[in-house]
């Protein structure tokens, strides 16, 4: 062993000789080429700098097929799917409903429903685009009670605004925290946070009830108020801002990745240059200046929204409406029919609750509900009023998500397909303005020099 390390040592200067030796034939060779022209060097980084910008131009390009585009519309959907996800879901027992049972013990299971009716088809699924950098989210557990309304100056228009009472929790609130774990995390990708439950417990037929008390008209029966409807659609339009600054920080991620990629394949001969490293802070600085402005326009959307109820979207809104009333009214019997087979289980208790239940579901009528428990028409005003905030909610979240994406997609795209035109060539000071071609500058000299050393320590490596 001892003399099998003494050859090895009486070898390393032998080979640190070679080595040496054959790095001088390397250099001799290379000292014998001739200097790259000066204007065909130039050439070289101008050839690239339009591959670049083509690059960007053709991931923005709507017609292109764009790897970009494909990503950035599953985003849209998942926006989309999570506004839908926090619509305002309404709690449709009532404390009176126990008036009819006579034993404390009941097991009023179906008193409390969360309710959610409608369904989008599901998008091609993608993973989270990169560790979210945004706000931490506000999870949002409550049931309002609106209050009374005050009226501001809108930082934006400079006209009033209404101001939407703060959430207050009622004392029928039964909140149960993370409630979104329990759904699907790829269909939501980035949007898979806590602020999908803001619309638990947003209201029930309890604190409606309260509100048309409150705000009824004096001297008119059986009128109350139009701003009971306004205050709870407006407070659930609030959660909106957490997903849209989440889509606006992951379009913009979107946008970077792609970008810094299409650089990193138009200058790959010059990764070891200032010519790349330089052009990176300056295509971030670019992104980021954009950014600040598309989280600005994004949120005069979101103020619009917030501010009033307003839509000419008639057609629609029927629609949203009549469907949530239908459900409503369906949840609505389902507490009925589970308090009179709680009722009914008294007096035949031959199997458990649960089983019971499962199997005399579906033949209790109507009739049967109405003779037991009376007919259900006292809250037929709470439950249209209910099927009014939700029929709006998803007016307006429609409008809301189709805005925001359209003006991205036309106004934000284009400026940034538009701006890269030149950046790099400005952003590094190579734009020879009045010849309209690379300029000769001592920085692109110092670049080609770095270039041509780094190539020859390329081929010694080889």
């Amino acid at each position: 062993m001892k003399s099998a390390c003494l050859l090895i040592c009486d070898s390393l200067p032998d080979l640190e000789r070679k080595i040496q030796g054959h790095a001088r034939s390397v250099d001799e060779q290379l000292s014998r080429l001739p200097e790259i022209p000066q204007n065909r060097a130039a050439g070289f980084v101008k050839d690239g700098l339009k591959e670049f910008e083509f690059g960007v131009r053709q991931i923005l390009d709507g017609g292109a097929a764009s790897s970009f585009y494909s990503e950035w519309n599953r985003l849209c959907y998942q926006f989309q799917k999570a506004t839908e996800q926090m619509v305002p879901r309404c709690k449709v027992g009532h404390p009176s409903d126990q008036t009819h049972m006579n034993d404390d013990n009941s097991d009023d299971e179906g008193s409390v429903i969360l309710v959610s009716h409608r369904t989008t088809k599901r998008p091609l699924q993608q993973p989270d685009i990169r560790p979210d950098g945004g706000k931490k989210p506000r999870h949002n557990k409550r049931t309002p009670s609106p209050g009374p309304v005050k009226w501001e100056t809108n930082a934006y228009a400079g006209t009033p605004a209404r101001e939407v009472p703060k959430a207050v929790k009622g004392k029928n609130a039964h909140t149960k925290p993370g409630l979104y774990r329990k759904l699907d995390s790829e269909e939501f990708g980035p949007f898979y946070k806590e602020y999908l439950d803001s619309g638990c417990n947003a209201m029930s037929i309890e604190d409606i009830q309260s509100s048309i008390k409150d705000n009824g008209c004096h001297g008119k029966p059986g009128t109350f108020n139009h701003n009971v409807k306004v205050d709870f659609a407006l407070l659930s339009i609030i959660p909106w801002n957490e997903p849209l600054d989440d889509f606006v920080l992951h379009t913009f991620s979107l946008l970077s990745k792609h970008i810094h990629a299409i650089l990193s394949k138009s200058l790959v001969n010059f990764k070891d240059t200032p010519l790349y490293r330089n052009s990176k802070p300056i295509i971030d600085e670019f992104l980021a200046t954009h950014e600040t402005k598309q989280a600005k326009k994004s949120t005069e959307f979101y103020n619009m929204e917030k501010s009033t109820l307003f839509t000419i979207n008639d057609h629609a809104f029927n629609i949203n409406k009549a469907e949530a009333l239908a459900h409503l009214r369906a949840q609505r019997r389902k507490v009925r029919v589970d308090l009179y087979l709680t009722k009914m289980y008294r007096v035949n208790a031959k199997q458990s609750l649960k089983e019971f239940k499962m199997e005399q579901r579906d033949k209790v009528t109507d009739e049967k509900l109405d003779q037991k428990l009376g007919p259900d028409s006292t809250f037929d005003t709470e439950l249209e009023v209910a099927a009014y905030i939700r029929g709006y909610y998803h007016t307006a979240r429609l409008r809301f998500i189709d805005s925001v994406c359209a003006e991205m997609n036309f106004k934000l795209f284009h400026e940034i397909r538009k701006g890269a035109g030149k950046l790099l060539r400005k952003g590094l000071g190579l734009e020879d303005e009045r010849a309209g071609k690379i300029a000769p500058t001592p920085w692109l000299t110092r670049t080609l020099r770095i270039f041509r050393t780094c190539s020859r320590s390329r081929m010694k490596r080889n």
